[in-house]
């Protein structure tokens, strides 16, 4: 079972979001945003756990973002880890550069 680490997931809008630092984004903002840290994380082969762990971020990062836009990206790409690991234990995430998500093993 995994925990969430930043809230409910929430619904994206246009509504603005208004961030712990008083900081606002959009929906647009937010897609942006996972947009470039998904650039982190490389493309598998069709079906891979590779690719479930880019579909599993790509969705709970912009639900977390809706809920909390100060999330930490390293929360967020950890538990879709877990989430992938589910289903396939032995799976090693391949990154681009680990540092962006604080990850290591």
């Amino acid at each position: 079972m995994v925990t969430f680490a930043c809230g409910w997931p929430g619904y994206a809008s246009d509504k603005p979001i208004r961030g712990g630092i008083g900081r606002l984004m959009t929906a647009d903002d937010v897609r942006d945003l996972v947009n470039d840290e998904l650039k982190h994380i490389p493309l598998g082969t069709s079906g891979s756990p590779q690719n479930e762990l880019r579909m599993i971020y790509n969705a709970l990062r912009a639900a977390r973002l809706a809920g909390d836009p100060d999330c930490p990206r390293a929360k967020t790409f950890a538990e879709a880890v877990a989430m992938v690991r589910e289903t396939s234990p032995e799976f090693r995430p391949d990154l681009l550069d680990p540092g962006h998500f604080d990850w290591s093993e």
